[in-house]
């Protein structure tokens, strides 16, 4: 008798359980990292070409993540964020230089006489060897982008430059990949992402989210 009662009580509770809800307008909370332009191989790497410069090339990675609902929203406004990590880093010599324009007030052209936008007279190169021995990721590890409603454009503004799959289901934003080092060529990466959709207590994390690299 005693075991028939607990049973009971446990299914009485079981039931009282708050019944949890989606929190994504698509149901389950989805997203994806696109690489734009690039089709995988057959072994689901992407190919990225580098440049002919001297620069130490960079390349944008764009993220989908499902939109969440209404009662999700902060001031009307979603917060889902991504963050990233890499099994890739380089390592920065002593030969990091920027290049800096010089102006002169006096004798410099400009643009425009309406912008008043100097035109540099020169340009001065600094070499930044203090940098030198520092560990680089080809992604950056320690910040998060935060993803927003895709804008298609008016009178005054262009479109964003990405569109999602579905805009009404879906927000974007973007990574910049890189500096990467010129002697990762040939080499492979790998990018992961997490992807993270606020709603207080019912918030949600997926990390399954990977790229596969290869520089060419």
């Amino acid at each position: 008798m005693r075991r028939l009662m607990f049973l009971f009580f446990i299914i009485a509770l079981v039931g009282c359980e708050e019944e949890k809800f989606p929190i994504c307008v698509t149901g389950n909370c989805t997203g994806a990292l696109i690489v734009p332009g690039v089709e995988p191989d057959g072994n689901g790497y992407y190919h990225i070409s580098f440049p002919a410069s001297n620069y130490y090339p960079q390349f944008v990675l764009y993220v989908e993540a499902s939109k969440v609902i209404e009662p999700c929203l902060y001031n009307k406004m979603a917060v889902v964020e991504a963050t990233f990590d890499t099994d890739t880093y380089w390592i920065m010599g002593d030969s990091l230089s920027v290049v800096i324009p010089l102006y002169n007030k006096f004798t410099s052209l400009y643009t425009s006489p309406y912008w008043n936008r100097p035109l540099p007279v020169g340009s001065d190169t600094v070499i930044l060897n203090q940098y030198a021995g520092l560990i680089v990721p080809i992604v950056q590890t320690d910040t998060r982008i935060y993803l927003q409603e895709y804008f298609a454009g008016n009178n005054y503004r262009n479109p964003d430059e990405y569109k999602p799959t579905d805009p009404d289901k879906f927000l974007w934003s973007k990574r910049i990949v890189g500096p990467i080092s010129r002697l990762l060529k040939g080499d492979t990466a790998t990018i992961f992402m997490k992807l993270g959709w606020d709603c207080g207590k019912d918030s949600i994390d997926d990390d399954r989210f990977v790229v596969k690299i290869v520089f060419e």
